[in-house]
């Protein structure tokens, strides 16, 4: 907070393995289903209330299972970076996703311990107004925290030279000094 008084910017991946953050892969792998290795079972504990009011940690609290929003991209004082894919094949940009055939999966969601900032409300309301029953998520998100990424990037299929050869990487560890790159 204090460096943005000063002027300035930081920015962070949102993280490469969706709203299930660190657990996805050790999840999808199949191993035992623990807070630590199965994020995308695992109890959330949130520290929001779901009308939006922050409660202490002591206090009651809002229980949800499926995302775990990843630090620092859902940190209100910073500017996360997702990404997305489409653009390395010609095709329709949208959000990376390993269903759609990105090598990652974005990630994105909402805070549970940051309250929403006031410009995402509108916005939020609508999205999930417009959603329907049938595209709904799955309960365990809360949609009174702050949403992120702030932004997203192209993130499929950087040309890096590693160890004398060139390999292509993807991910939001690539989208991220790429728009950093942009900004000014």
């Amino acid at each position: 907070m204090k460096l943005g008084l000063q002027g300035v910017s930081i920015l962070a991946s949102s993280g490469d393995d969706g709203v299930a953050n660190y657990g996805a892969r050790t999840c999808n792998a199949g191993q035992l289903s623990t807070a630590y290795n199965c994020a995308c079972k695992a109890d959330s504990s949130s520290v929001i209330n779901s009308d939006g009011t922050s409660i202490s940690q002591a206090g009651n609290k809002w229980i949800g299972t499926g995302y775990f929003p990843s630090f620092p991209g859902s940190c209100p004082y910073i500017t996360a970076v997702g990404g997305t894919q489409g653009l390395e094949s010609n095709s329709t940009e949208i959000a990376a996703s390993s269903n759609t055939g990105a090598v990652i999966t974005t990630g994105g969601g909402f805070s549970i311990f940051y309250i929403q900032k006031p410009w995402q409300t509108k916005q939020t309301l609508k999205y999930f107004s417009n959603l329907g029953s049938a595209n709904m998520p799955a309960s365990g998100y809360n949609i009174m925290g702050s949403g992120y990424p702030d932004v997203s990037m192209a993130s499929e299929n950087y040309l890096i030279y590693f160890s004398g050869s060139t390999v292509l990487v993807s991910g939001t560890s690539a989208s991220c000094p790429v728009f950093s790159g942009m900004s000014k």
